[in-house]
């Protein structure tokens, strides 16, 4: 959806802040990361969950990240 202008670094914020003090865990469809997807869900989020947490489980459907 629309998440306004600058949305996705609003969001990578949140999630920074909120997984500072938290554990986290996210499931991630492993297509949407895919720069050829053609899903609405933003990908900058997505990436940079896969870069900036350990990713603990993959397979051809979804990858699981933690943040510890």
């Amino acid at each position: 959806g629309n998440m306004g202008y600058n949305g996705s670094n609003r969001y990578i914020k949140e999630i920074n802040n909120y997984c500072k003090n938290n554990k986290c865990i996210f499931f991630i469809n492993s297509e949407e990361i895919d720069k050829d997807s053609t899903y609405q869900t933003n990908r900058d989020i997505l990436v940079y969950v896969d870069e900036n947490y350990r990713k603990i489980f993959s397979s051809n459907i979804f990858n699981v990240y933690l943040n510890n």
